[in-house]
């Protein structure tokens, strides 16, 4: 029991008090005043923008050429696949791709990220 507080003890004499209510989002910079009316938007990077572009045009595109188009920007398949969702829930509310081993593009999104 006194190591426990000891521990517990020590602990709160070097984490911070308090953490902060909402941690920031990945795109807002600290100071920014938050208007509650712009929209979060992810930008992606150049290896990401790649394999989009590469996908982007097939409804559908075997796990294995994915790894392939993935690998060749310089990135992992899995981390890819979820980089351009998250991107695509933040700009467009819908997932961008799905499934094992076929990889579904949504074509919903195409058209959207197209225009």
């Amino acid at each position: 029991m006194k190591e426990t507080s000891e521990i517990r003890d020590w602990l709160a004499a070097r984490l911070p008090a308090e953490k902060p209510a909402c941690p920031l989002r990945p795109t807002e910079k600290p100071g920014t005043p938050d208007t509650g009316t712009t929209k979060t938007t992810n930008v992606l990077d150049e290896k990401h923008r790649a394999v989009l572009r590469q996908i982007l045009h097939r409804p559908t595109c075997p796990l294995a050429d994915f790894r392939g188009i993935a690998a060749k920007a310089g990135l992992m398949p899995w981390a890819c696949m979820k980089t351009l969702n998250e991107w695509a829930l933040d700009n467009y509310a819908d997932l961008l791709l799905e499934g094992d081993p076929i990889v579904t593009v949504n074509q919903n999104l195409t058209q959207q990220i197209q225009s």
